[in-house]
């Protein structure tokens, strides 16, 4: 098990909690991640993702995709522009590697929702598009800081403006550490450093339309 059952009971219990070295970091790297980025159907549009600080000033983009191309992709080179201004994510990565794999099958198992997982990296030290966006999702979530720090502030589901200075959690994830927010639950993230950390949405309102968990090998197939 790479979730203890501590945590899993926790994230049952689909209360705001926040835990130091919960769990080994090397469940993913910048490494893979670098490998995902230049796997063109892992940058399609909608599956990588630019934060912008405001989208009326969203820039447009116009490229040609290459004529044996499947899907329409960023190219390479914009990507590599675009990562050092802006916090990026990738979605539908719950099979990035089997750790991860591993992990979404134990919180399915748990709360009987499909989850995914949400790659989230920024190479700026000051994340503008969550400063200027604190938030809510329609999913809870497990959050496993891999590299760098980050400020969590989390409130309740109830977050007039006038009351963001009174967070019911206000920490620092470092690498290991793990953040759970249920769904509707109103809360900022606030990098103090470059940061690579993993997000495991659980679709709790959804139906329960699971991923197929199996892990291919390779190594004896028959």
């Amino acid at each position: 098990m790479i979730l203890t059952q501590d945590i899993l009971n926790k994230v049952k219990q689909r209360t705001p909690f926040f835990q130091k070295q919960a769990i080994n970091s090397n469940i993913f790297s910048w490494a893979e991640l670098e490998g995902l980025l230049n796997l063109r159907p892992m940058v399609k549009v909608d599956r990588f993702f630019i934060n912008f600080i405001r989208s009326d000033l969203r820039p447009t983009y116009n490229w040609i995709n290459p004529n044996w191309a499947t899907e329409n992709a960023y190219p390479a080179s914009l990507i590599q522009e675009e990562i050092k201004k802006y916090v990026c994510f990738l979605i539908d990565c719950s099979k990035a590697n089997r750790s991860i794999n591993e992990i979404c099958a134990q919180l399915e198992d748990i709360s009987k929702a499909a989850t995914d997982a949400h790659i989230f990296f920024s190479f700026i030290t000051k994340d503008l598009s969550f400063d200027q966006y604190v938030h809510k999702d329609v999913s809870d979530n497990l959050i496993v800081q891999i590299d760098g720090k980050t400020n969590f502030k989390v409130w309740d589901t109830i977050c007039p403006r006038e009351h963001f200075n009174k967070p019911v959690l206000d920490v620092v994830t470092e690498p290991g550490d793990i953040i759970y927010i249920p769904k509707d639950i109103w809360h900022g993230a606030f990098s103090l450093t470059k940061r690579l950390s993993v997000s495991f949405p659980m679709a709790v309102s959804a139906p329960a339309a699971m991923e197929d968990r199996h892990w291919i090998t390779l190594s004896d197939p028959v």
